[in-house]
């Protein structure tokens, strides 16, 4: 039905933002309204020299400038 076919354009969606994150260039890193990292792409972990895990953990606000702390997480 209805639901279905929602969880699974959901589903095909979150797929596609991994992919595209897997591969970019870029760092990207997606996190909650409390800033708990949901989500960091292989670059980001890269830059930050953290593996995902711990950078889900909350090691990455450790390595932002003191400065910048505060816009990255309002």
């Amino acid at each position: 039905g209805t639901q279905r076919a929602a969880e699974a354009h959901l589903a095909s969606s979150e797929a596609l933002f991994r992919s595209l994150g897997e591969s970019s260039p870029a760092g990207i890193f997606r996190a909650d309204l409390q800033g708990t990292l949901t989500y960091a792409n292989p670059r980001m972990c890269g830059l930050f020299e953290l593996s995902e895990r711990e950078m889900q953990a909350g090691d990455w606000a450790r390595r932002i400038h003191p400065e910048d702390l505060a816009g990255v997480q309002s």
